[in-house]
C-alpha cells in the first residue's frame, strides 16, 4: 500500500529498515550511479542519512509534509495460515488483484485510491509457518473489506513439507555484455 510503502522506505532510508529490501536498494543505486557515470557512494548516502535527507528535499519539492503523519488504515487483520509447513512461493498478482481490492490503487479511472490501505507479507519465501500463524496482515478501511480479501491472500501462499531455501533477491545482473548470475 502506498503509505506503507512510503514508511517502509523511510525506515530503509533511516538505516532500520527490512534488511532484504536495504540490500537490493544499495545494488541497484550502485548500478545507477554506474550508468550515469555519478561517483556517489550509495553506501555512505544510507550511513550518513544523506539519502533520508534527499527523500525529505523531493517530498516537500512536491507539497508533501511528513509531519502530518502518513494514513494509517482503521482496520489490521492477519492472514492466518491454513496450515503447517514452508513457504515454497507467493503468487504476486493474487496479492496484488487483493491490494486492488482494497483500494490501493484504481480498477478504474475514477476510483479513488486509499494510501492507508494495503498488505504487509509476514511470512516469506522459505518462512516456517504453523496453521492459524500470521501470512500477512491487510491494513483496510472497515473489517468487512479486510475479511473480504483473507481467503484470496490465503490462496496466494503454497505451502510445501518440506524446507525450502530462501531465495537470493539479486539474481543476475544484466547489461550489453550478457547477463552474469548472481550465484
Amino acid at each position: 500500500g502506498n503509505a506503507l510503502e512510503v514508511q517502509e522506505a523511510l525506515d530503509a532510508l533511516a538505516g532500520k529498515g527490512d534488511e532484504e529490501l536495504v540490500q537490493v536498494s544499495l545494488v541497484v543505486a550502485r548500478e545507477m550511479c554506474w550508468l550515469a557515470e555519478v561517483g556517489a557512494d550509495p553506501d555512505d548516502a544510507l550511513r550518513t542519512g544523506a539519502g533520508r535527507k534527499k527523500f525529505l528535499e523531493m517530498l516537500a519539492a512536491q507539497g508533501g509534509n511528513l509531519e502530518l503523519g502518513l494514513p494509517t488504515a482503521p482496520v489490521q487483520l492477519a492472514v492466518p495460515a491454513t496450515g503447517d509447513g514452508y513457504v515454497e512461493s507467493i503468487d504476486a498478482l493474487e496479492v496484488g488483484l487483493a491490494g486492488l481490492d482494497l483500494g490501493v490503487g484504481r480498477k478504474r479511472m475514477e476510483d479513488i485510491v486509499d494510501h492507508a490501505a494495503g498488505i504487509v507479507i509476514e511470512a516469506p519465501v522459505g518462512a516456517r509457518v504453523k496453521k492459524g500463524e500470521s501470512l500477512a496482515v491487510v491494513h483496510a478501511r472497515t473489517e468487512e473489506l479486510a475479511r473480504s480479501v483473507i481467503p484470496r491472500l490465503q490462496k496466494a501462499w503454497k505451502l510445501a513439507a518440506h524446507e525450502v531455501k530462501r531465495p537470493p533477491h539479486v539474481r543476475a545482473r544484466v547489461d550489453k555484455d550478457g547477463v552474469t548470475r548472481a550465484d
